[in-house]
């Protein structure tokens, strides 16, 4: 939903979606008109081939499915996948500096690390040092609701 929007919004804008699961991008991409603007491929975020070149990476409400070492993987393919000023943009449920609140936050926290045994929710400090840690700057957080917001940096 956020690529159609995005794709909606600026004409030129062109992207590549993954996903483990396609089906439902794949029929909300055809039914917007984008098929010829968003490219659709299935397959495992860490391990399957990115491109290069990207102005921006868009990871939303992915990371709290994953343990923190995989994060950080993920973090250098996105920057790998970015042009040099390139940035990445991280959608999530955001918790503060001790991991507790905001309570709708940490109840996500508690139930992806029920369900996937590895994920959880992790405080914008997390996410920020790790986004250094792969070769991102200028991190800036944006609030969406108590508990979402987003994160964007720029590759160095």
């Amino acid at each position: 939903s956020y690529a159609i929007a995005l794709a909606r919004r600026h004409p030129t804008l062109h992207g590549l979606l993954v996903d483990q699961s396609v089906t439902v991008a794949r029929r909300l991409v055809r039914e917007n008109g984008l098929s010829d603007r968003l490219q659709i491929e299935e397959g495992d975020l860490l391990t399957m081939p990115l491109p290069s070149g990207f102005d921006a990476v868009l990871l939303s409400n992915v990371l709290h499915d994953f343990h923190g070492k995989d994060i950080r993987r993920l973090l250098r393919r996105a920057r790998q996948a970015l042009r040099p000023g390139g940035k990445v943009f991280i959608v999530e449920y955001f918790l503060s500096a001790d991991c507790t609140r905001p309570a709708e936050a940490a109840v996500f926290s508690l139930l992806m690390y029920a369900f996937t045994g590895a994920g959880r929710c992790y405080s914008w400090d997390e996410i920020e040092a790790w986004l250094t840690e792969a070769g991102f700057d200028r991190c800036r957080r944006h609030r969406v609701t108590g508990s979402i917001g987003t994160l964007e940096a720029t590759r160095r």
